[in-house]
């Protein structure tokens, strides 16, 4: 009979264990991970119009918040963090790294101040990233260098400063790289010429000083290049010419000096070149004449 007690007894404190564990696995509200880095990332957030009243710490899910969307499968996740033009400032918080079957993020257009967390590139499924028109400051982290599917990079219109990382040769699926209107110094990165799906490339209003890259002739999908209004030296590169999809070409006041290459007149889909107030010197190639696209 001592036995069947001390066997139920046993019985009784393992199941009694598992549970403790369970507990104090799963908190008390039953909020999913994804529910609970939200709460901590509106840690940083000031909500001046309560947009985000709605993110309740009681649910079982944040798949009703507003800006959160979530997959439909029977363990949705957060694949879509979308909080632009809701008048929100703060920082970004760190924990954003930990949403990491987001696919989508925007913050664009409120008044988010502070550096860009490198934890973003923790993301790793992340396709589009919009964070311009803010006043976000400090450098483009090299850890975004880590998020290879990432298509859409827009940091226009904000304060950040430093280089382009060189790491940035590493976003092999990146089509769209727009940041300009901040203060962006240093050389463009040699790295340039990986990004053979890039189709737009614009930094322009920058301080961005160096020369352009010869490698960008491999970027062969190129359609925009955008960089007016830099510190842009040396002589234009005639890699430009093995760019057959270009159609603009936007390099107006920079300190681009040599001839116009003639190589240029193999860009038959060109539609725009600006390239004065520069140091160019010597004619406009013939071959640019028998563009037919050109305006």
């Amino acid at each position: 009979m001592s036995v069947e007690v001390g066997w139920k007894k046993c019985l009784f404190l393992g199941l009694a264990g598992i549970l403790i564990a369970l507990m104090l696995a799963c908190p008390s509200n039953g909020l999913t991970a994804d529910g609970i880095n939200l709460l901590e990332f509106k840690k940083n957030i000031v909500d001046e119009f309560n947009f985000l009243g709605n993110w309740n710490p009681n649910a079982t899910t944040p798949c009703e918040w507003v800006g959160v969307n979530c997959t439909s499968d029977y363990a949705p996740v957060v694949w879509s963090l979308d909080l632009s033009s809701r008048n929100l400032s703060g920082t970004l918080s760190p924990s954003i790294g930990n949403l990491v079957f987001l696919t989508y993020l925007s913050v664009s257009h409120n008044k988010f101040r502070g550096s860009i967390p490198k934890e973003i590139g923790n993301c790793s499924k992340l396709e589009t990233l919009y964070l311009n028109d803010n006043y976000f400051n400090g450098q483009i982290p090299a850890e975004l260098g880590n998020l290879s599917c990432l298509e859409d990079f827009n940091l226009c219109n904000n304060e950040v400063s430093g280089s382009i990382p060189e790491e940035i040769g590493k976003l092999s699926s990146l089509a769209n790289f727009v940041a300009y209107t901040n203060n962006l110094t240093g050389p463009l990165p040699q790295s340039l010429g990986n990004l053979r799906n890039l189709r737009t490339f614009r930094a322009g209003q920058n301080e961005i000083s160096g020369s352009l890259p010869t490698g960008i002739g491999y970027c062969q999908s190129l359609e925009t290049l955008g960089l007016a209004q830099n510190r842009i030296e040396g002589n234009l590169p005639k890699e430009l010419g093995m760019l057959k999809s270009l159609r603009e070409v936007i390099l107006w006041e920079n300190q681009f000096s040599g001839f116009i290459p003639k190589e240029l007149g193999n860009c038959t889909n060109l539609e725009m070149l600006a390239l004065y107030q520069n140091n160019l010197v010597g004619d406009i190639p013939a071959e640019l004449g028998i563009i037919m696209s050109m305006q």
